[in-house]
């Protein structure tokens, strides 16, 4: 069955905190920014049919394995009016439907649940990935330029299905520009180690850390050729959810119904504003018994 990702809201104002706000059935991602397979947060308006986006599995594979991100296709996008909440939390806030699902981490088992947005209380733990602005500085340009003439990205068949994978730039050992884009990069802070060859040969400048940074340097500098890279998804397929952060709840606020736009994604699944969305999670409830089980008081 086919997620259906609901956006874009006209009218954030709140509503009375008596109205009915559980009485939609409707599936639904947030209002706001997708993260497409190019590694762009674009806001739902410009997806169109055939877009590739990040996405990640809807259950649990096993009780022994974790979810694992994936890449979905829009199959198609239309508007609609539904009933909304605005959801606040410590890394920002998006605006869904009341039963949109989101993906919570708790301290008992199951320990990653789906829960209406309608029935998150403060406190609870969202699965959450960080976004990113394209830098669009001179130096940022400079280390687009310089990846893309001496960068490269490559994997190795260690780590599951996707293998490790490692983002560097070389370049002939003793020159000034290394340091330069040591200092370029730590500006941005992005984690980095070098690799000095011992007789002298070529320095490699390694962007470290998780998947995820690799990810956001990629998506915010932008180096051209590296982003076409023809197995650029394997960077986060595959990858456990457990790399995410987490975002805490501090409230759920009812809104007027809004117009909104539906983007069905054949993994019913997708990443807005940061946050990891899923379709409507009582449906999920009812389809999955044994994956989903009820919010926690």
């Amino acid at each position: 069955m086919i997620l259906r990702a609901l956006e874009r809201q006209f009218d954030d104002s709140p509503m009375s905190e008596t109205s009915d706000m559980r009485s939609s059935r409707s599936s639904g991602a947030p209002a706001g920014r997708v993260l497409t397979a190019e590694l762009e947060w674009l806001p739902v308006q410009g997806i169109t049919p055939g877009a590739r986006l990040v996405t990640f599995d809807e259950g649990a594979p096993s009780r022994a394995r974790h979810r694992h991100f994936s890449t979905g296709v829009v199959a198609a996008t239309h508007e609609r009016t539904t009933d909304r909440v605005r959801v606040e939390t410590s890394r920002g806030s998006t605006v869904v439907p009341p039963d949109h699902g989101f993906l919570v981490r708790s301290a008992v088992k199951p320990r990653t649940r789906w829960v209406a947005a309608a029935d998150l209380r403060p406190g609870h733990e969202v699965y959450f990935l960080a976004t990113w602005e394209p830098d669009r500085t001179w130096e940022a340009g400079y280390l687009a330029g310089q990846f893309d003439g001496d960068g490269s990205l490559h994997f190795t068949a260690s780590t599951g299905s996707s293998g490790a994978s490692q983002l560097s730039w070389a370049q002939k050992a003793g020159r000034a520009c290394v340091p330069y884009v040591e200092s370029v990069l730590i500006a941005r802070g992005f984690e980095s180690r070098t690799h000095r060859h011992p007789v002298g040969v070529c320095d490699h400048v390694h962007i470290a850390g998780s998947w995820t940074n690799q990810m956001r340097f990629l998506g915010s500098v932008r180096p051209q050729r590296l982003l076409r890279h023809p197995e650029l998804s394997r960077l986060w397929r595959a990858r456990s959810l457990q790399a995410c952060e987490r975002a805490t709840v501090s409230r759920v606020v009812p809104l007027e119904p809004g117009s909104v736009i539906v983007m069905e994604v054949d993994t019913r699944t997708c990443v807005t504003d940061g946050f990891l969305i899923g379709s409507g999670a009582r449906e999920v409830l009812a389809r999955r018994p044994g994956d989903a089980v009820s919010p926690m008081s």
